[in-house]
């Protein structure tokens, strides 16, 4: 059986690219990692125990550059930084800072805990009285052969009662602590924490400040307004992610290409299902991205949001079966790109239908004056014939981008918090980076419909800081970059 990660992973046994150059993750089933029973009374059920979780940790050897040779640590003395022979080598503890009780092999083969293949429940106790915090690892058992029927007893017996049973168990001669548990069809061992590993807050500073209620009602409006059901797998990895993507292209010696994201779900064009859209996009070799969710081409009056993952949950879109325009913004290259996509709101039954009134045709009497006339022209005397419009003839549009007032560009900051404050221009929205690299927000991205932000983690080390202020103007996105020098503290 295999684990594949989008089509790929890695294999931690051997350390190696399989099918073809495809990386490809060994399941942790293959074989239990022990056997045993469980005993309680006089019951007794033969089990196998399977990992429940993985940890997707990367791992990387240090090679030499000229020929890729693994490099090997040797065992060396700290006092003189010579190497140490294995049969030289000795166990100790610190007791003191400096100081070492050594322990013999027989010294630990006197207090060797004998490993009994039994997992020994003691008690029966309320799954909802123990702490969270003491559980830490699960594993799945797996009945044995001939207890499949005081297996299947014991799970739905144990699943009624609403408690979990505590337990000793000795895996590789190393004792815990743990709970067994009903979960699904099967039952699960999750390994646990000592009362004396649970470390108590006492000694941390406890928060004091007093609460307004107002402040508190709009903290719990904002909770209620992103609660969603648990979908574990809409949370994933995104940066061990991007990595084993980068290491199984190199692996077949292909170049990266130079590419934005590419919206996966939901399928460009199609309907929503409800108010509520969880977009999804592949990676591309973009290091960051922004999603632009509006009533128009490139707006964002619906939705903005900047984000280094894949995934953005759009919660307020309407239901009135308009088109909704979708931009994905892709960092690459030190540049930024875009992908358009149009989709069909969900039309709900319960949005009124506009009134017959908005399509009206001007009446006669809506012909301009003269006193109705802004400015004396001769567009605006009466004619015997209506004009086509109610209205005089618009103002021509505001154009250009929104630019820098404050601080002057150029400048020095005098602390580690800074508020910039621009110009309007002909913009509708507008959106500031501020990085540590040109167009990088890797110190503050926010979009907002106001000319001003306030940014508070700002080095104070002298450096130069990138400043790129985007604004979007008759429904297209242009941008201003700016430096600054660094406070330096």
């Amino acid at each position: 059986m295999v684990f594949t990660n989008s089509g790929w992973g890695f294999e931690p046994s051997c350390g190696c690219f399989q099918e073809g150059g495809t990386v490809r993750a060994q399941s942790t089933f293959v074989r239990p990692i022990w056997k045993g029973s469980i005993n309680f009374g006089w019951v007794y059920i033969p089990i196998a125990v399977y990992p429940a979780t993985r940890e997707e940790k990367l791992s990387f050897r240090p090679l030499r550059r000229t020929d890729l040779s693994p490099i090997k640590y040797k065992t060396v003395a700290e006092a003189d930084m010579k190497e140490v022979p294995s049969d030289q080598i000795v166990k100790g503890f610190e007791y003191e800072r400096g100081r070492y009780v050594v322990l013999s092999d027989e010294d630990f083969e006197r207090v060797r805990i004998e490993s009994t293949d039994s997992i020994d429940i003691t008690d029966f106790v309320d799954l909802e009285q123990v702490d969270p915090k003491f559980f830490y690892k699960p594993y799945f058992l797996e009945p044995g052969k001939g207890g499949e029927k005081a297996y299947a007893l014991f799970h739905k017996a144990l699943s009624g009662t609403g408690k979990i049973g505590i337990a000793k168990v000795v895996i590789n001669n190393r004792e815990y602590l743990a709970a067994v548990k009903p979960d699904g069809l099967f039952l699960i061992l999750e390994l646990m924490h000592f009362a004396s590993e649970v470390l108590s807050p006492e000694e941390l500073n406890r928060p004091t400040t007093a609460l307004n209620e107002e402040e508190l009602k709009m903290a719990q409006a904002l909770i209620d307004g992103m609660s969603a059901d648990w979908e574990p797998k809409k949370y994933r990895h995104q940066y061990r992610d991007a990595v084993m993507e980068m290491i199984e292209q190199k692996a077949k010696n292909k170049k990266l290409p130079s590419a934005p994201g590419v919206m996966l779900s939901p399928p460009p064009g199609s309907t929503f299902s409800s108010s509520s859209a969880t977009f999804n996009w592949s990676a591309g070799s973009a290091t960051g991205y922004f999603l632009l969710v509006g009533s128009s081409p490139n707006g964002a009056d619906i939705y903005f949001g900047q984000v280094h993952v894949r995934s953005a949950t759009v919660n307020n879109i309407p239901t009135d079966g308009r088109t909704i325009y979708v931009t994905l913004g892709s960092h690459v290259g030190g540049s930024w790109t875009y992908k358009s996509y149009t989709y069909t709101a969900l039309n709900s039954p319960a949005t009124p239908t506009p009134a017959p009134t908005s399509t009206a045709t001007p009446a006669p009497t809506l012909t301009p004056t003269p006193t109705a006339t802004p400015t004396p022209t001769p567009t605006a005397t009466p004619t015997p014939t209506p004009a086509p419009t109610a209205t005089p003839t618009p103002t021509p549009p505001r154009t250009g981008s929104g630019g820098m007032l404050s601080p002057p560009p150029g400048s020095a900051f005098d602390s580690s918090s800074v508020t910039f404050n621009w110009s309007a221009g002909g913009a509708t929205a507008y959106f500031l980076l501020v990085g540590n690299s040109p167009n990088l927000a890797d110190i503050y991205f926010g979009q907002v419909n106001v000319r001003s932000a306030t940014v508070k983690n700002i080095p104070t080390d002298g450096r130069t800081i990138y400043v790129a202020l985007g604004s979007q103007v008759n429904g297209s996105w242009s941008y201003n970059n700016y430096t600054y020098t660094a406070f330096h503290h």
